[in-house]
């Protein structure tokens, strides 16, 4: 899966559960549920670091932009009047379900450029839980875009219609 995806992913647990331990488990359970699924992938492993890199950090940007404009419409964050006060209105829970988000596969990344044996065994179990059935980009982005589209909209039934979740939890 796209690192945005995930991104958009621990935006959504994290808006919509209040204890951080919470936030941190289950978004890792979710992160490696959606390697499950078949999926599309930019092939990073492939190419060089320097692209790689780039790839990365647009894939990274879109999913900021994806979550920053999901809470603006739905009133979770104001628009940052200067950089200090970018971060400054997302909660704690937002920030926890995006870093943990894209922490095991940023364990992968590092997996490769530094292949010893702790980040290797990772990448193994990694592999194991990852969806062997790859779809292209023709096939992939159709599901891809399904999914972001039902992560948002999950969003807005929490944040609009009912939010039992915070009550709960």
């Amino acid at each position: 899966m796209i690192l945005s995806a995930h991104i958009i992913t621990g935006a959504a647990v994290g808006v919509n559960f209040s204890n951080p331990w919470l936030v941190v488990l289950l978004i890792v359970i979710c992160h490696h549920l959606t390697d499950l699924l078949p999926h599309w992938d930019y092939g990073i492993k492939e190419i060089p670091l320097r692209k790689s890199f780039l790839k990365i950090s647009a894939d990274i940007l879109i999913g900021f932009i994806l979550v920053a404009g999901t809470l603006m419409i739905f009133n979770e964050w104001e628009i940052p009047r200067n950089f200090s006060a970018l971060f400054s209105g997302l909660n704690l829970n937002i920030m926890l379900g995006i870093f943990f988000s894209l922490l095991p596969d940023g364990l992968l990344f590092l997996s490769w450029i530094f292949p010893k044996k702790p980040l290797t065994f990772y990448a193994k179990y990694h592999s194991f839980l990852h969806t062997s059935l790859k779809l292209n980009y023709k096939q992939g982005i159709l599901p891809l875009l399904i999914y972001i589209t039902a992560i948002v909209l999950l969003i807005w039934f929490f944040q609009t219609e009912v939010n039992f979740l915070k009550i709960f939890l």
